[in-house]
């Protein structure tokens, strides 16, 4: 939007050719008119915007800000402290779980152990009994 100085300019340079000229000076006033609604109406825009940002203000300007600071401070070592004591139940309530699960993966251990040795013994009595059948059948032939 052009500044009022230079509105004003332009209305005056018209004008005075306006004199002659009877349809241009109608011109010269509508457009005086229309310039004159849209200042008006740009006050209405910048209303909202201002009250707005005053409620905002006096939002943020309520209650000491260093106080504020200090309580979320207090607020979250409180949430932090009540965080530990909830960790340290639940790690001393799956403390008898933790041993059996590693008890029983000590026994299924000891298991494969033992049958993986029993495998291996069978495997190498079989192929024993081979060899010691190979070794009769050669001796008897």
């Amino acid at each position: 939007m052009e500044e009022p100085r230079d509105q004003a300019a332009e209305v005056l340079t018209v004008s005075s050719d306006t004199e002659e000229d009877p349809v241009a000076l109608e011109e010269v006033a509508a457009k005086a008119v229309e310039d004159v609604v849209a200042v008006e109406s740009e006050p209405q825009k910048v209303l909202p915007l201002l009250q707005y940002l005053d409620q905002k203000r006096e939002k943020y300007v309520e209650g000491n800000p260093s106080e504020s600071f200090v309580e979320i401070v207090r607020n979250q070592t409180q949430i932090k402290r009540e965080l530990a004591v909830e960790v340290a139940a639940k790690e001393r309530r799956s403390e008898p779980t933790e041993a059996k699960y590693q008890a029983l993966q000590r026994k299924l251990s000891e298991e494969v152990e033992k049958r993986r040795k029993v495998e291996q013994a069978s495997d190498n009595q079989e192929t024993g009994d081979v060899v010691w059948q190979i070794e009769d059948a050669t001796v008897a032939s």
